[in-house]
């Protein structure tokens, strides 16, 4: 993976003009010097160190000059010291090449290029560089961000203030439409390494190790040491490792990573004389993870309900019910959730009426979804004609609402009583004059064969 970003990560104002000769010049004298500093220190050709850093210093800005060295990572290292470099301060990076590779690591420059597009103060230069240790080459880009003085022709002030590793760089005619593209895997890989091998040779951690290791190995399946690594690893390993590594997630509610490193331990040890305690252990982990995903599910439920945001209630309330079918109080809250929902009611309603027009067998399925999403409180969402019609079908024991509400003879009298105070509450504000006759003679109606039983 790798992400186009502008030049470095500074906002350039360019310079229409773009260079000067004398910029170029000495800019071309810094590079040089730093090239060959590089390429002396790093080849085993005897240069004196004390010297050499002398030289060093009046090139760089000050000695702490960042480096992203991750170019040095796919190489074995013989020592830890470099296992600990990230950004480093410049002269340890050379000392570490000096020291840790015994002078035997060679590193060459193969290429420069002045990138003609500055600020007022910096300008850039690519350099293509080859590093070779152990029987292995490998090419990488290096970008130079230079000082640049007021005093143009002052060759003492142009320094060297940053290093960044480049996996390319495309330009457009030395402009200012070039960009970098910087290899983030690589750098991500560098930093998974240096904690795998700290875990490793330092801690003695060959679980840690081994996970970091895998990882590594998962992007860059060809390299050999982190798969001699890996052996390693697995060859330090103990059973306890196996089991208090999934102890410590089972603990910590990580019940995915213990089931996985549960399962570890008896793919290992088939034959572990613990292995139905183990294998309880996983099923409890299952279920414990079970419960974790429930209460996740529940508690960003019951947050979205208390915010009316019934959408969201109604889909972490599934979602409960998913992992805990027939669970009591994620089944209540859900048609909560729903009979509060104006929106999930008024779709539910219309599309029961659409029913009950069609066809008189849907009567039973009309009259369930006007009484569930009726409303609540003080609120109500059927019209006077939905409110009749309740009555008329509780009032004739119509058989498909009685199947469909699973009532008695006595509970349709019953809930009739109820519907019938509710239309009559609402018979003077009736708007429609034939409706408004119909509602009386039905009311009346029910009156007297009440009075007659």
């Amino acid at each position: 993976m790798s992400i186009i970003v502008g030049l470095l990560f500074h906002c350039f104002v360019p310079h229409s003009a773009g260079l000067t000769e004398a910029q170029k010049r000495q800019i071309n004298i810094c590079v040089n010097s730093y090239v060959s500093a590089i390429e002396l220190y790093s080849s085993g050709k005897g240069t004196d160190p004390v010297s050499l850093k002398s030289t060093l210093r009046s090139i760089v800005i000050d000695p702490a000059t960042s480096l992203h060295i991750n170019d040095l990572s796919s190489f074995n290292k013989v020592q830890s010291d470099l296992n600990d470099v990230s950004n480093e301060d410049f002269l340890d990076y050379l000392r570490i090449i000096d020291e840790d590779f015994n002078r035997n690591i060679d590193v060459q420059f193969i290429g420069t290029q002045i990138i003609d597009c500055v600020d007022a103060s910096e300008g850039l230069v690519k350099v293509d560089k080859k590093i070779s240790f152990g029987g292995v080459t490998k090419t990488f880009s290096e970008i130079l961000l230079i000082n640049l003085p007021q005093n143009e022709n002052d060759g003492a002030q142009y320094k060297i203030a940053e290093v960044l590793s480049v996996a390319n760089y495309k330009a457009e005619n030395n402009s200012c439409g070039a960009s970098l593209i910087i290899n983030e895997d690589d750098i991500d890989l560098y930093e998974k390494k240096k904690a795998a091998d700290a875990y490793f040779f330092e801690q003695k951690n060959y679980l840690a190790a081994e996970n970091l290791y895998e990882y590594i190995l998962a992007k860059d399946p060809r390299n050999l040491t982190v798969q001699k690594q890996i052996l390693l690893c697995k060859q330090n390993l103990t059973r306890s490792d196996y089991f208090n590594r999934a102890n410590n997630f089972y603990d910590r509610k990580e019940f995915l990573n213990a089931q996985y490193w549960y399962k570890k331990l008896l793919t290992e040890y088939p034959d572990d004389p613990e292995k139905q305690t183990i294998n309880n252990k996983i099923e409890a982990a299952r279920l414990g993870q079970i419960e974790l995903n429930y209460e996740n599910a529940r508690t960003r439920a019951d947050v979205a309900l208390a915010a009316d945001n019934f959408n969201d209630a109604r889909y972490y309330y599934e979602q409960a019910l998913l992992v805990k079918p027939g669970d009591r109080y994620a089944a209540l809250k859900l048609e909560d959730a729903k009979i509060q929902d104006d929106r999930f009611a008024e779709q539910q309603i219309n599309r029961a009426v659409m029913l009950a027009e069609q066809s008189s067998k849907y009567y039973g399925e009309y009259f369930r979804v006007l009484m569930k999403y009726e409303g609540y409180g003080n609120h109500t969402r059927l019209n006077d004609k939905q409110y009749y019609n309740m009555v008329l079908l509780l009032n004739s024991y119509d058989s498909r609402v009685m199947k469909a509400m699973n009532f008695t003879r006595r509970d349709c009298r019953l809930y009739c009583k109820i519907y019938c105070k509710k239309l009559n509450d609402r018979y003077y504000s009736v708007q429609d004059f034939n409706l408004k006759e119909d509602i009386r003679n039905l009311l009346d109606n029910v009156i007297n064969q009440r009075n007659q039983n």
